[in-house]
């Protein structure tokens, strides 16, 4: 009995520690939850938004840290189908340096005639354009060029390895679509294609998870993306966060983010509002990586779009890392 005696009580203080552990995580969460939603009512007011939504997960796993929607059901990340505007040029960009050998890749893309002719904001009339100024100027000419020059095979089979599209009935039929010069350059942009958020962020986790899809339940991560071509692009992405000059009191983690103007598609017709969304990653000094989306849904206030949807961002990520 004296030799049991000991051994029980260790069970019992590994136990304890055990529960502890797990009582303290659960009451972290809801903090966090709870600050979110203080948030979420936060820049609804601010911006006279109808609603809010806010998304994170965790990169390598693909676990849901946060879902909020106003006083919110987390069934809306994977239920609220919209277009994703310049979003979608992250992955326009992975899928044209993917498909070329290092020695093939350049800084500079050749821009045709017809891309030139194509109306958009922030873009040069200029005959070469800089990679970089996919993202970094949001340029619509310049993500048209790339997915030009990436032909439509190829751009279908990234996307769907990305997890943005569903390999289903309709797979085939979509595939020829690709094929189209005016389906690429309005995919390009980001139009034509329909995905939830929940998709956006699995996406966006590639990035900060070295070019590993997220896994889901027990499968294995599986790699989607060259090592250097997610660096590549992750980088840009950081380059674009740092472009907005906010948030140096996050200066000790690495973000990376990309803004959109989105359409909602409701029983396969567009919503007249358009909402603003910011996606994008945050890497903690302890290596801890997560996909952040955030929407403002149908927001009437403020004349810098871009600015409103960043600083709402920007406070997720603030309220993550303080939970952490």
């Amino acid at each position: 009995m004296r030799k049991i005696l000991p051994i029980l009580f260790l069970g019992y203080v590994f136990f304890s520690y055990f529960v502890s552990a797990d009582e303290n995580k659960t009451d972290s969460m809801e903090d966090m939850r709870s600050s979110l939603i203080q948030t979420a009512h936060k820049a609804m007011r601010k911006w006279d938004a109808t609603d809010v939504l806010i998304g994170v997960i965790r990169a390598d796993t693909g676990e849901k840290v946060a879902a909020i929607e106003k006083i919110f059901s987390p069934a809306t990340l994977d239920g609220y189908r919209y277009e994703p505007g310049s979003a979608i040029k992250p992955f326009i960009v992975s899928a044209y340096l993917d498909a070329r050998s290092s020695k093939e890749k350049g800084a500079y893309i050749t821009v045709s005639e017809d891309v030139l002719r194509f109306k958009g904001r922030n873009d040069a009339m200029q005959a070469q354009l800089h990679i970089d100024r996919v993202l970094l100027a949001n340029s619509h000419k310049a993500a048209a060029a790339l997915a030009l020059e990436t032909d439509g095979k190829t751009l279908y089979e990234a996307f769907l390895s990305y997890g943005l599209i569903r390999n289903d009935a309709n797979a085939t039929k979509l595939q020829k679509r690709y094929s189209h010069d005016i389906v690429r350059k309005a995919l390009a942009n980001g139009y034509g294609i329909s995905v939830t958020p929940m998709r956006m962020l699995r996406a966006y986790a590639i990035f900060a998870n070295g070019g590993y899809l997220p896994r889901a339940h027990r499968e294995k991560s599986r790699r989607v993306m060259r090592k250097e071509t997610a660096k590549s692009v992750s980088d840009m992405l950081v380059k674009r966060w740092r472009h907005f000059g906010v948030g140096r009191d996050l200066a000790r983690v690495r973000i990376g983010v990309q803004t959109a103007k989105s359409r909602k598609i409701y029983k396969g017709r567009y919503v007249r509002n358009i909402d603003q969304a910011a996606y994008g990653f945050v890497v903690t000094p302890d290596g801890d990586a997560f996909a952040v989306g955030v929407m403002l849904i149908d927001p009437k206030k403020g004349r810098a779009s871009e600015d409103r949807v960043i600083e709402l961002f920007a406070d997720t990520i603030r309220v993550l890392l303080k939970s952490e």
